[in-house]
Formats: C-alpha cells, structure tokens, sequence
C-alpha cells in the first residue's frame, strides 16, 4: 500500500499491519496440518496479530479492516476458548482473510474516498467465518 497521505504514526501502522499480516501467513500455514486443538503458543499468535491489527486498524480509521478483522478474531478466540478446533477448513478460510486484509490495508483509511462497505469479499468471508463459528456476522449487522 502506499502510505502518502498518512500521519507518519499511520504510515508505521500499515507497515506494522503488513509485517503482522506476512507473519500471519506462515502461522496458519503451520497450523495447516494441525487438527483438534491445535498448539496454544501459535493460536494465541494468530489472535493476538489479528487482535493488534483490529486495534491499531480501528486508532487509524481503517474500520472497514477493523470490522473484517474482528471477525476473523472472533474465530480464533473460540479455537483459544476450545469451541472451536483447527481444521483444514478453519486454516483455508483464514487464508483468504488474511488476503482480504492485505486488500483492505491497501484500501486505505475509511473516507479517502472509497466506501466504508468492505466489499462482497470481505462480507462473504465474514459469513463464512460466522457459520463456522456460529457467531454474529458483523459484516451483515453493520451493512
């Protein structure tokens, strides 16, 4: 993405987001052929990368990444709380919205022009992710 334009705190934040999201990736990968459970130390990664973009997205204004995000959290939350085990659909479904949050980084801050929906994407994720994990769809609760 590119960060002209951003308040020099913002443009840290994106190059955060992009290094947290590049790491992110290879968490789930690892997490590919994992079922069950899954290890402690590389779930609580996973929650706490998505937990610091949602964060730091939302400080910044990129709340269309930020409600994303929470989403993609909340999947990962009930894995923490053992509601929810790693499987291959969990690990494929988190890949793309890991790529679909590399794509609403790139966006960039609500109001710059482009509309606060995050897209058909990011909403078909989202459902996707609640019926997985049997929660509330924000995507469709806020659109």
């Amino acid at each position: 993405m590119s960060a002209k334009g951003l308040s020099p705190a913002a443009q840290s934040f994106v190059l955060e987001a992009e290094e947290l999201l590049e790491a992110l990736e290879r968490q789930l990968l690892e997490l590919e052929g994992v079922q069950g459970a899954g290890p402690g130390e590389q779930v609580d990664a996973v929650f706490r990368a998505l937990h610091t973009v949602k964060g730091s997205g939302s400080m910044f204004g990129f709340d269309r990444l930020a409600r994303f995000t929470h989403d993609f959290e909340t999947a990962f939350d009930a894995v923490r709380e053992g509601r929810l085990g790693i499987n291959s659909a969990l690990v494929d479904l988190s890949l793309k919205a890991r790529d679909e949050m590399l794509a609403l980084l790139a966006l960039g801050p609500d109001g710059t022009g482009v509309e606060a929906d995050p897209g058909p994407t990011a909403r078909a994720l989202s459902a996707e992710l609640a019926a997985l994990t049997g929660a509330v769809n924000t995507q469709e609760a806020s659109g």
